[in-house]
């Protein structure tokens, strides 16, 4: 199971407040793209991804976000404000996907949406979904 991470932003995040949010959470992680940049990922020293980044995406009509995510979500943002899109696969990573959204909503505002928490992904018996 994915976790999805989708943070709002009242302005477009330029590669220092990226690389910013990255270096946050550990100094030694690095991003990288893949396939002419159209992949961007969050890698640890060994190359390994940890965290996908979808490409930036500007928003225009607050209801569709809301629409998709959750009523009142945008009431902070004006308009147009960006999206920020991260994926995380690996359970143990996820803090990762949560930390980087919280350096950009450090440094710019906004709000952070979650497709889910840790406990939501594990089932009665403990085990992961």
């Amino acid at each position: 199971m994915s976790y999805d991470v989708i943070t709002l932003l009242p302005k477009r995040p330029e590669n220092r407040d990226i690389l910013g949010a990255i270096s946050d959470i550990d100094p030694k992680l690095r991003l990288r793209t893949r396939r002419g940049g159209t992949i961007v990922e969050i890698a640890d020293q060994k190359g390994r991804s940890l965290v996908a980044i979808e490409p930036t995406q500007q928003v225009d009509v607050l209801h569709e976000a809301e629409r998709l995510l959750q009523p009142g979500i945008t009431e902070a943002l004006p308009t147009p404000f960006w999206w920020v899109e991260t994926r995380t696969r690996a359970d143990g990573e996820w803090s990762l996907s949560d930390e980087f959204a919280e350096g950009l909503v450090r440094r710019l505002g906004g709000v952070i949406w979650r497709s889910h928490t840790p406990s939501e992904a594990t089932d009665q018996t403990g085990e992961s979904q």
